[in-house]
């Protein structure tokens, strides 16, 4: 798995760009134990998009949880995210859910906020 923020840059980059980092860092992608093959990664992302958040737990400090969520700008593009990082001692599957709930509550105001003050 990858960090929580890197999950969303990748998970909405375009098909050309993704083939093109995953062509040069695919010892890498293996290494950290993402996905095997290409399509492995695309399953992986598409995965990411359809929840709607990424989360990961130790994969870039460990000990680390990290929540994602986007942000998109007014057409619609990822144009960053919120994350949460918190220390993984003590946190219950049902705190983590509430956690997911509060960064996707926080990243869709965030994207309304920016749409409503950038007019089309």
């Amino acid at each position: 798995m990858i960090g929580a923020t890197s999950g969303f840059i990748l998970a909405y980059l375009r098909l050309p760009q993704l083939r093109q980092i995953y062509a040069l860092q695919a010892r890498e992608f293996s290494r950290i134990g993402v996905d095997k093959t290409f399509e492995d990664l695309q399953q992986s992302l598409r995965q990411i998009r359809k929840q709607g958040y990424c989360s990961s737990r130790g994969e870039v400090t460990p000990g680390v949880i990290g929540i994602a969520a986007p942000v998109f700008d007014s057409e619609n593009t990822v144009i960053g995210s919120l994350t949460m990082t918190v220390a993984e001692a003590g946190i219950s599957e049902r705190r983590q859910r509430q956690m997911v709930e509060h960064v996707s509550f926080s990243a869709s105001v965030l994207t309304n906020s920016l749409r409503q003050h950038n007019p089309e």
